[in-house]
């Protein structure tokens, strides 16, 4: 950001120019690391391929983009380029309208050129994107364990048992819906193209064969001539002709939603801060234009950002890849040791279909199946919540990229500050005033006291040139919205119930003069300007001394004619020169001065390391003096001294022009548009056509601006300090402006909430993951008991489901809705090399402590549950593939009995082994079946199936309405149990994982998602275990009231207590006494805390 007078006006100017670098520095970097990527594949292959299409396309597409910077039409007389682009701006001088490209001319172009919209490219039909995404190592560990499940149900002899088909259904339909929300997700992504397509307008008003009419804005071609109205989006990318207080805005291309004035007069090399152009898809806030286009389509800058956005290969974020590696982590885990544990099957005895139902249980109890469906809302969730703090999240994945910022540049003006200039210090007569008190106020004030007094030769010798040498001015046009609410207001009325159509001219006029009027009477520093910041803090200051509208039309800018045009002679400010110059007439009234007070007086504003070295004399006490040494080092500690408050500061020179060789009468030609040509000549040459003073300037003093900081922006510096995060400033201002301002800074704030955000994403995922991930040991845990000690499968496949998808969803989707820790920004950046998202403290965390805790405490449930229903704990070993005798239906056992009266005992046509998963054997009387064991493997039951005083479900079960006890049937209730105390684990897991280091006392309990996802699981829970379709279709049962999270919950609170002594113990050994720096000293912080 410049420190001249146009500081700005630059940023109004190159904000276009910014934008373009950035995203073409942007894909060029992304081409390089692709080309290079393919130059060392070819490399390490004779003959390898060359580069695909793919990157074909985006080079070309960097190249075409790159030529835009020597784009010369706005640079060409307008005659010529009317000739250039085969067009007429009109057929005689003296005609009224233009006359433009004849029908013929046109139609022969559009069909040559092509159409002026732009091209999308063909991408893969919708049909191959959605196979894409049914794609991926989970689905394909999926799909293997659905299509397993459907082999292992064709080729069982049992067909009655059908839990086989519905495991293979509900694994296909998680892939499948998965799928589809992947898809749609990527459909709301691929709106970039319609979102370009939106800046066209349907029609545009175009001059041809001298007629003005109405096409459809595809049918532009180059050399039309159209004509812009307020309101109008721009059809295509024109140079303009001709305009009367034209603005647009062009936020289309830089998210920088800021009015900027055309000129027809004011052209610069570079197109993008060229004020003679206007680009395709922006807007026209205010006036009129007419242009001729010049580049249409796909040939127009915002053609050519979105063939880039087009052709660029994505690269993956760095969320992205961790993802990707905690995929390839868990889907190695889950495939080693589902194939581990088929083979020991075998060793151990187990059947085919046996060892492949299990294997594809380990595999599902490993693959988190709702994680991709969470990390997509978490992201979605996050970008939402960063739009509403005014940080636009363009790709979701890069949410989390912020996160790891360890070095924020900033710009300072509008982002830091509030662009609300205003004078605060000025030198002059080699001293140093104080100028904050402005004189509108010291006037009504007379109290106040100022450092200034308007009877000072020095002062108001400054305060001339900044009046001669500024260009912005009071204006204010009233929009429609305040005529509405004027005309609403005298009638009485609301403004919604108006329409602005449909309101008279005469009310609209009337209304427009009585708001000028009304904004006259407001106090100068309230008052609207036309102009940058700069120059409107310079005009509010000397408004009140000299009038500013009296100065400027009492010393005019100088003017001469050539071909009966009028040329002012004037050199608008840019970022190239950082500066701007005028000539005024210091008597109009006098055409053949003698005097030099009376002739022309140059006068210079910009940046002081432009100004100062142009300058050979220096005013002061009204007397010009030679600059030497000494003058200019104080004037250099003084601008030093005013860069180190952090203000901006403006160096105004002047030149009294001689008059007996630049004369008014005859008029001299000012070289104003050449002067670049002979910039460097410094003293008169008569050779040079129009030569006037660039250098031998006299200074007539420093201006310094303040611009006050955002609210707030001192904090969030303050944050990234303590975040260990380097704020950088990036500003056209001098050096010592740039220290001062480091500490303040444009809308910085949302930066940091951007930053503090993604280090939220982070945290929140790193937590859900832990969440999720921890459900997995008591998951995979039966399958392991089940193969090794071969007791009864303590939880089927399908309630694993219920976990996966069923009551973990909405609390690990909660997490996105967790709110940040309080130290959030005090722990140093992330390092991705180190601080992955899943890390071995994560996984020793959900693994091998919380994973292990719930793991024990659902075993001593399902234990409980089975010793309640007439089966010890010792007696499930090895007790699933034991063959027993089945009974007769009028077998019932008597322990008095032989062979506890099972009249099959010792016939081997009746010895088999029992179906544990099914409710098929759920008549058979353990204790018969069994018989070969003694009446000590079997405990007393709890409750007597036989006594009506207790409730029935208790005894009796609601799926095979037979009693529970002794049966294969409480297994299934011990399974709805283990079940449960997973849940009832998770619950508490959930405050658990809702700090990483902080009590939860300290977080709180404002996550109201969270609260939901609590009361969810229990209602969800209630739903599957005490519903009867629920019970039939997933094998739950509606388990006794004494067994519902009562044998588990006091173990889970023990741990919970456990774990906030272990987060007080990490706090204790977390050092943040250094700002900026953490370190570990504590064992259990550097071990634990994950």
């Amino acid at each position: 950001m410049s420190s001249g007078g146009g500081g700005l006006d630059l940023r109004q100017q190159s904000s276009v120019s910014v934008f373009y670098e950035q995203i073409v520095q942007e894909y060029q970097r992304d081409e390089l690391a692709q080309m290079a990527t393919l130059d060392k594949l070819s490399s390490e292959k004779k003959g390898g391929k060359k580069a695909g299409p793919k990157n074909n396309d985006m080079s070309n597409a960097v190249a075409r983009t790159e030529k835009i910077r020597d784009w010369t039409e706005h640079l060409i007389d307008i005659e010529k380029l009317a000739e250039d682009l085969e067009t007429k701006i009109k057929k005689n001088p003296t005609d009224a309208g233009y006359f433009g490209l004849t029908e013929e001319m046109a139609a022969h172009k559009l069909k040559t050129l092509g159409p002026n919209a732009l091209t999308e490219k063909k991408g893969l039909p919708w049909y191959l994107k959605f196979l894409l995404c049914l794609t991926g190592l989970f689905n394909y560990l999926l799909w293997a364990g659905s299509i397993l499940c459907f082999i292992a149900y064709g080729i069982q002899e049992d067909k009655r048992d059908a839990s086989n088909l519905y495991l293979g259904i509900v694994l296909a339909a998680v892939v499948i819906l998965t799928a589809m929300f992947a898809y749609y997700q990527q459909g709301k992504s691929a709106a970039l193209m319609a979102q370009f397509k939106n800046y066209l307008p349907p029609k545009a008003t175009v001059w041809r064969d001298g007629a003005k009419k109405s096409v459809n804005s595809s049918a532009l071609v180059i050399g039309d001539i159209v004509e812009i109205n307020n309101g109008d989006n721009i059809p295509a990318d024109i140079v303009i002709i001709k305009c009367n207080e034209m603005k647009v805005n062009n936020a289309s291309l830089t998210g920088e939603s800021e009015d900027l004035l055309r000129s027809t007069e004011e052209k610069e090399k570079n197109v993008f801060e060229t004020k003679n152009v206007a680009f395709f898809g922006t807007f026209c806030t205010n006036g009129q234009g007419t242009g001729i286009v010049f580049k249409t389509g796909d040939n127009t800058v915002i053609g050519q950002i979105a063939n880039l956005a087009q052709s660029a290969e994505t690269t993956e974020t760095p969320l992205a890849i961790e993802i990707a590696k905690f995929i390839k982590f868990i889907s190695t885990i889950a495939i080693s040791w589902g194939l581990t544990f088929f083979i020991l099957g075998f060793i151990y005895g187990y059947s085919f279909i046996t060892n492949l139902v299990f294997m594809i249980g380990i595999i599902v109890a490993n693959v988190p199946e709702g994680l991709l469906m969470t990390v997509t809302l978490s992201l979605a969730l996050t970008a939402k919540k960063m739009a509403e703090k005014f940080v636009l999240v363009k790709n979701m994945e890069s949410v989390e990229t912020l996160g790891s910022t360890s070095c924020i540049c900033s710009d300072k003006t509008g982002t830091l500050t509030q662009n609300k200039m205003t004078v605060s210090h000025m030198f002059y007569d080699l001293g140093m005033i104080e100028a904050n008190i402005n004189y509108e106020t010291l006037l009504k004030n007379p109290s106040l006291k100022a450092n200034y007094k308007v009877t000072d030769p020095g002062f108001m010798a400054l305060v001339q040139a900044v009046t001669l040498g500024t260009k912005a001015t009071f204006g204010f046009q009233p929009q429609k919205e305040e005529i509405l609410k004027y005309i609403a207001k005298q009638k009485g009325v609301s403004a919604g119930s108006l329409v602005f159509d449909h309101i008279s001219d005469e009310d609209k006029r009337h209304a427009t003069h009585a708001l000028i009027e009304a904004e006259k009477l407001l106090p100068i520093q309230a008052r609207k300007t036309e102009g940058d910041a700069s120059e409107s803090g310079l005009i509010k200051f000397v408004e009140p001394i000299v009038g500013l509208d009296k100065t400027r039309h009492q010393y005019p800018t100088y003017a001469y004619e050539v071909g009966g045009k009028p040329v002012e002679t004037l050199i608008p400010f840019s970022s190239e020169i950082k500066f701007n110059m005028f000539v005024r007439d210091m008597n109009s009234a006098e055409r053949n001065p003698t005097n030099q007070k009376d002739g022309l007086m140059l006068v210079m504003k910009g940046a002081p390391e432009r100004i100062l070295n142009r300058c050979t004399k220096i005013l002061v006490n009204g007397e010009e003096r030679p600059f030497d040494e000494e003058s200019r080092k104080e004037v250099n500690d003084a601008n030093d001294q005013l860069g180190r408050l952090g203000e901006r500061v403006l160096a105004f020179a002047r030149y009294e022009l001689e008059t007996d060789y630049f004369t008014k009468t005859p008029q001299y030609e000012f070289d104003v548009k050449g002067w670049k040509k002979w910039k460097d000549v410094k003293e008169r040459d008569t050779s040079i056509k129009g030569w006037f003073p660039m250098w031998n300037l006299t200074l007539v003093g420093l201006v310094s601006l303040n611009d006050p900081p955002r609210p707030g922006v001192d904090l969030a510096v303050e944050k990234c300090k303590h975040a260990g995060i380097k704020v950088i400033m990036v500003t056209g201002d001098q050096p010592p402006t740039a220290a001062a301002m480091l500490l303040l800074d444009d809308n910085f704030c949302s930066i940091v909430n951007g930053v503090e955000q993604g280090r939220v994403v982070f945290d929140n995922l790193k937590k859900s993951i832990t969440y999720t991930l921890t459900s997995n040991i008591p998951e995979l845990t039966p399958f392991l008991t089940f193969i090794i000690i071969q007791c009864p499968l303590p939880l089927s496949t399908i309630l694993i489901l219920c976990v996966d998808l069923g009551t973990d969803f909405v609390p690990a989707v909660s997490f996105a809705y967790e709110l940040p820790e309080l130290d959030i920004m005090e722990r140093m950046p992330r390092n991705g090399k180190f601080d992955a998202l899943v890390t071995r403290k994560v996984i020793g965390h959900a693994y091998l402590t919380n994973g292990f805790v719930q793991s024990f405490v659902a075993f001593y449930t399902w234990l409980q549950v089975l010793n309640d229903y007439g089966i010890k704990p010792t007696s499930t070993l090895f007790l699933a593939l034991e063959e027993g005798y089945y009974q007769t239906e009028d077998d019932i056992y008597d322990a008095d009995q032989p062979n506890f009266g099972n009249t099959n005992f010792g016939d081997e046509d009746w010895k088999t082994n029992l179906f544990w998963d099914g409710s098929t054997d759920s008549h058979l009387d353990l204790r018969l079946f069994y018989v070969h064991r003694n009446r000590e493997t079997w405990s007393k039951c709890r409750w007597d199936p036989t006594d009506t005083d207790i409730p029935k479900f208790w005894r009796i079960s609601d799926v095979s309405h037979r009693q529970i006890c002794y049966t294969v049937e409480a297994n299934k209730y011990a399974q709805g149990a283990f079940l449960i105390s997973i849940v009832c684990a998770q619950m508490v897991n959930l405050f658990i994982c809702k700090t990483r280091s902080l009590s939860i006392s300290q977080q709180g309990f404002k996550n109201q998602v969270s609260n939901f996802a609590l009361v969810s699981e229990i209602a969800l829970i209630v739903l599957i275990s005490y519903v009867r379709p629920f019970e039939v279709g997933l094998g739950t049962r509606a388990v006794a009231s004494p067994h519902f999270m009562v044998p588990t919950f006091s173990y889970y609170l023990l741990y919970f207590f456990w774990d906030e002594v272990r987060k007080i113990m990490v706090r204790a050994g977390t050092d943040t006494s250094v700002p900026g720096k953490v370190s570990y000293t504590g064992w259990i912080a550097r071990n634990t805390y994950w």
